[in-house]
């Protein structure tokens, strides 16, 4: 077998292995065989998981990489590297912490709307896929029993909300639950005894099996483990917490920088914006030292607010649709045929950010879903939804993932990267969060080029979340490596973006949450801006947006020093 052949295989091999080894992972990649079962992850699981993924880079390290193309040596590389991440995170065992109020087998919205019903076979896979939510259940118990055990735990203000997530969930009768949703929108096309049998068995299971389950999770959750949580927000605190939260950064970085280093970094972008904001400010007729402030605080008149939840989804679907989408192609070469729709946050995620963004499948069987948060509408701003949707939506996310998915010829493995389980990073495959998140906040700045920051209140909107970005560097290493109080970290966020209290208080949660990640979208956007100036500098005239775009996201998610590699091919290619 050629030294190509073997590198395909591989990759190959190692994506039929993933898709088996997390059945979650497969339905989130549109691959349905096993709906009907729940990823393991219990310790064994994780044993197991390890000594795979040794095997496989046992297999990479074989292969002769001067021998293949280079096409095939990007691929081993990348596979590589993968395997790398993983194996280096590792140690810290994150799969200890599988609750909190960002994510868990409480919350089961996502991986439910994973599946699909579009037959007999599916709803009775669902219906088996309910009977083993139970021992699903018990598994997570298991795991937090465990990690009390060896004191490695959350923080109180990962876990607050928790306990009336479950709540909530409990409150709901069954015949209305998320658990039946399914039964209630099932085709005419299906037998409709079949299912009425199904979802009768659903109903049953629900209320003596699965409801139960939970209760003795929410029971275990109040009694043991809210009494064994570690007391600092920061998981230096933890043992080892120094050399757990610099893999954090590695891992959602994809570079190395010191927590110092990243802080130091913030504070430098926190002056930078806010000279800025306090530009626009001025042109708007204010003045002196807090003239920024006094601008927010006009901002938050009900001119800039919303009445209802509905009016706020027709309000992103304008933006989205009507005003960014015929712009794109003036930046995009080949713009994704995959639809975007746009939904709200459910309530029982009430404290989610202000929005987020799902990918869809390549077959467009899922499509690509930006949610936004409207269940506190005081916090919902007019202003802010432009940089929001340009970030989560188009040219941002959505663009990226679906352009992978539909222009690429990279292996699947390349094409699908697991938006979920944050809570296992470092121990987890690599998602190259500052590629990603990095593209999303250019994306925001790119509305400017385009023309679509049309008043100074728009535009200050994006200058605040970008503020906020480049204030998370601060607050992430300040909460994880100096010793930051929660109170520390919710002061330095309102005093400097401006923003109200509520939404602070669930980004720092956030951060407090899952370590690291926050500093991913400054860093990985910054690193894009620096590319783009060496571009236009080297070949001035010759230089094309759209060509470099498709040389940023064009690959898929990649480590920062490939995405480098990748922009400089671009450059020869188009130097004359």
């Amino acid at each position: 077998m050629s030294a190509d052949a073997s590198v395909a295989a591989l990759c190959d091999a190692f994506w039929e292995w993933r898709l088996k080894e997390s059945p979650e992972f497969a339905a989130y990649c549109g691959v349905h065989d096993c709906d009907d079962l729940w990823d393991d992850t219990s310790e064994n699981a994780v044993k197991q998981t390890n000594l795979a993924v040794k095997r496989f880079m046992s297999q990479a390290d074989d292969i002769k990489s001067d021998l293949c193309s280079k096409e095939e040596q990007q691929n081993l590389l990348l596979l590589k590297d993968t395997l790398k991440v993983y194996l280096d995170g590792s140690e810290f065992r994150c799969f200890l912490l599988p609750v909190s109020f960002l994510e868990g087998v409480h919350d089961l919205n996502d991986t439910f709307s994973f599946l699909v019903f579009n037959s007999q076979e599916d709803f009775q896979k669902y219906v088996a896929k309910l009977r083993r939510l139970p021992q699903k259940i018990a598994q997570v118990e298991a795991v937090l029993g465990q990690s009390i055990e060896e004191k490695f735990t959350n923080h109180q203000r990962s876990m607050n909300a928790v306990p009336g997530q479950i709540s909530s969930l409990l409150d709901t009768k069954a015949d209305e639950s998320l658990f039946l949703k399914p039964f209630h929108e099932a085709s005419a096309t299906i037998d409709p005894k079949v299912i009425s049998s199904l979802k009768d068995e659903a109903i049953n299971l629900v209320n003596s099996q699965i409801y139960p389950a939970y209760r003795k999770l929410k029971e275990m959750i109040e009694n043991q483990y809210m009494k064994n949580l570690r007391q600092a927000e920061g998981v230096s605190s933890l043992a080892n917490g120094a050399q757990l939260y610099q893999k954090c950064l590695d891992y959602h970085l994809s570079c190395h920088m010191t927590p110092a280093e990243i802080h130091e970094l913030g504070q430098k972008e926190v002056k930078r914006i806010h000279e800025s904001m306090l530009k626009i400010a001025e042109e708007e007729g204010f003045t002196g030292e807090n003239a920024a402030a006094k601008f927010k605080e006009l901002l938050s008149s009900d001119k800039f607010h919303f009445k209802s939840a509905d009016e706020v989804l027709n309000y992103v679907k304008h933006i989205s649709m009507n005003l960014i989408r015929p712009k794109l192609p003036s930046i995009i070469k080949n713009i994704p045929d995959l639809q975007l729709i746009i939904q709200p946050v459910p309530p029982s995620r009430a404290t989610s950010p202000a929005a987020f963004y799902m990918s869809g499948t390549y077959d467009g069987s899922r499509p690509g879903v930006y949610y936004v948060n409207a269940n506190k509408l005081e916090s919902c701003h007019k202003y802010e939804f432009m940089a929001l949707s340009l970030h989560e939506g188009e040219p941002g996310h959505h663009t990226q993932t679906m352009y992978c998915q539909t222009h690429s010829k990279t292996p699947a493995f390349r094409q699908y990267l697991e938006d979920q389980k944050y809570y296992l990073a470092p121990s987890k495959f690599p998602a190259y969060t500052a590629h990603i998140e990095g593209w999303g906040l250019y994306s925001e700045a790119l509305g400017e080029e385009l023309g679509l920051y049309e008043d100074r209140y728009s535009l200050f909107g994006r200058y605040s979340f970008e503020m906020l970005r480049a204030a998370r560097l601060v607050v992430d290493t300040g909460l994880h490596a100096m010793g930051w109080s929660w109170q520390d970290a919710v002061k330095y966020l309102v005093d400097y973006t401006m923003s109200d209290t509520w939404t602070m208080t669930n980004e720092i949660d956030r951060y407090i949450t899952w370590p690291g990640q926050a500093c991913a979208y400054k860093i990985g956007e910054l690193k894009i801006w620096d590319l783009r100036h060496q571009a236009e500098k080297k070949l001035g005239d010759n230089f094309d947006v759209r060509e470099f775009h498709e040389a940023v996201i064009g690959s898929g998610s990649i480590p920062l020093s490939l995405l480098e590699t990748k922009v400089d091919e671009y450059i020869q290619d188009n130097t004359k």
